[in-house]
C-alpha cells in the first residue's frame, strides 16, 4: 500500500540514507583508483597490491566465489602437470626409477587437502595455506634430481622453477606471500642445484642464476596480473555504487513526485495514476470499488486560532491515523488538498466501506486534538466522511466516484459533522 511508505516531513527518504551510507566507501574507492593508477616503473611501481583493511575484507567478500572456483580449477590442473613430469625421470634421472614417483607422492596428500579444504577456509588462511603447499611441491621437485647420479639431472632442476612459475603466473598467489613464496622456493632450489653441481661447477651457477631470473620475472607478472585484477575490481565496483545510487536517485524523485510533502501520502498525481491503472485494468472488472472524501471539520478556524504551523501539525496526525486504519494492499490513502484526503478501496462492498469509514471517523475524534475555536459547541477535532460505491467497468471513474462521495460529504457537513454519509454512483 502506498501509505506504507508514511513517513513524516523531517525523515530523511531511503535514498538519501542509502547515499550517506556510501559517502565513506565511495571516498575511499576514489583514493585507492587515484593510488593503483599512477604511473608505473618499467617493471613494477610503488603501489603495494594491497587494500585498506575495510575494503580489503570487502574485496575477500565479493570475490571469494570466484578466487575460490579459479583457485580449485588451476590446482587441480597443476596436479595433473605435477604427475606428467614423470614421464621426463627416464631422461633426466634414470637411476632413480619409481623414486622419483614416490618423491612426488610425498607431496600429494598437500596437495589433495588444498584442493579439498583450502578453498572453504578464510581468506588470509586459505592463501597461506595454498603458498605453503606450492613451496612442499617445489621442494618434492627439486629434490628428485638432488638425489640423482645422472649426467642430465641437474637440468630436472628446471622442473622445479616451472613449478615456481606456474604457482606466480597461473595460479596468482597473493603478491605478498607470492614474494615470500618465490624467496622460500627459489633458495631451496639454488641450494640443492649447487650443492649437487658442485661450488666450482659453472651447470650449479648457472641453474642458480636462472632460478633467480626466473622467480624475479615471475613476480613481475604476479604483481601486474593482481594490481590489474584490483584495480579491475575498484572500477567496477564505483560503476555498481554509481549505478545504485543513480537508481536510488530516480527512486527517491519518483518518491518525492508522487508522494505529499507535508503529510508523507499520496499526493493528488499519485492517486490519479493509481486510480486510472487500478478502475480501467481489465482484470479489475467486476470488483468493487468504494472512495472516502474526509474533510478536516471547522479546520479554517482551527488555523486561524492556533496557526498554520499547528495546522501543520494537526493535518500529520490526522494522515497519520488515516493510513494506520486503513491496511491493504490494494487500497490507497492520498491528501488531495488543503484539510482534504480520499480513501479508495478495492473488494469493499458499500456496508464494509461504510464501516471502515465509521472506524476512521472514531479513530481522528478519539486523538482529542484541542479545537477551541469551533462553532457547534464541540472541543476537539473532528472529521466528516463521504462515502462512495460502485463496480469497475465502464463509467466507473475517478472523477463519478469523487463526485458522490462529495455529495456524501456535504450530507455529513449539513447534518452536524463528525458523521459518516454515503451516496450511491450513477456508475453503479
Amino acid at each position: 500500500m502506498i501509505e506504507d511508505q508514511l513517513r513524516s516531513a523531517d525523515e530523511p527518504a531511503p535514498g538519501q540514507n542509502a547515499t550517506a551510507a556510501a559517502a565513506p566507501l565511495a571516498a575511499l574507492l576514489d583514493r585507492e583508483i587515484d593510488r593503483f593508477q599512477q604511473p608505473q616503473g618499467l617493471i613494477w611501481g610503488t603501489t603495494t597490491p594491497v587494500f585498506p583493511p575495510q575494503l580489503e575484507q570487502k574485496f575477500e567478500a565479493d570475490t571469494c566465489r570466484v578466487r575460490v572456483r579459479d583457485l580449485r580449477f588451476t590446482m587441480i590442473f597443476g596436479t595433473l602437470l605435477y604427475y606428467l613430469s614423470a614421464v621426463t625421470d627416464p631422461v633426466f634421472v634414470p637411476d632413480l626409477g619409481w623414486l622419483g614417483v614416490i618423491v612426488r607422492t610425498i607431496g600429494f596428500p598437500f596437495m589433495l587437502g588444498a584442493i579439498i579444504f583450502g578453498p572453504q577456509l578464510h581468506g588470509k588462511v586459505r592463501e597461506i595455506v595454498i603458498a605453503i603447499t606450492t613451496v612442499v611441491i617445489i621442494t618434492c621437485l627439486a629434490v628428485i634430481p638432488a638425489l640423482s647420479a645422472a649426467p642430465l639431472a641437474p637440468y630436472a632442476f628446471f622442473t622445479a622453477l616451472l613449478a615456481m612459475i606456474y604457482a606466480n603466473t597461473t595460479l596468482v598467489l597473493r603478491f605478498r606471500k607470492a614474494c615470500i613464496f618465490t624467496a622460500i622456493s627459489s633458495a631451496i632450489i639454488v641450494s640443492l642445484a649447487v650443492s649437487h653441481s658442485g661450488v666450482h661447477n659453472a651447470l650449479g651457477w648457472a641453474i642458480a642464476l636462472l632460478t633467480v631470473v626466473g622467480g624475479l620475472f615471475s613476480l613481475v607478472s604476479n604483481y601486474r596480473i593482481e594490481r590489474s585484477a584490483r584495480l579491475s575490481y575498484l572500477l567496477g565496483t564505483r560503476e555498481t555504487m554509481r549505478s545504485q545510487a543513480l537508481a536510488a536517485d530516480r527512486e527517491m524523485l519518483k518518491t518525492l513526485s508522487s508522494t505529499d510533502e507535508l503529510t508523507g501520502l499520496a499526493n493528488r498525481n499519485a492517486l490519479k495514476r493509481w486510480c486510472a491503472n487500478a478502475l480501467t485494468s481489465t482484470q479489475n472488472h467486476g470488483r468493487n470499488a468504494a472512495l472516502l472524501m474526509i474533510d478536516v471539520d471547522h479546520f479554517k478556524r482551527y488555523n486561524d486560532f492556533y496557526g498554520h504551523m499547528a495546522g501543520d501539525v494537526c493535518l500529520r496526525t490526522i494522515a497519520q491515523k488515516i493510513s494506520n486504519t486503513v491496511r491493504s494492499d490494494d487500497d490507497i490513502v492520498a491528501r488531495f488538498g488543503g484539510e482534504e484526503f480520499v480513501v479508495l478501496l478495492l473488494d469493499v462492498d458499500p456496508r464494509r466501506a461504510w464501516a471502515l469509514a465509521e472506524r476512521i471517523c472514531s479513530a481522528v475524534e478519539k486523538l482529542s486534538l484541542p479545537h477551541a475555536n469551533r462553532s457547534d459547541g464541540s472541543t476537539n477535532v473532528t472529521i466528516s466522511v463521504g462515502v462512495a460505491s460502485s463496480t469497475i467497468g465502464a463509467g466507473c471513474t475517478l472523477e463519478n466516484l469523487m463526485r458522490t462521495a462529495d455529495r456524501g460529504l456535504y450530507m455529513a457537513k449539513r447534518k452536524g459533522r463528525n458523521r459518516v454519509e454515503t451516496a450511491m454512483s450513477n456508475a453503479a
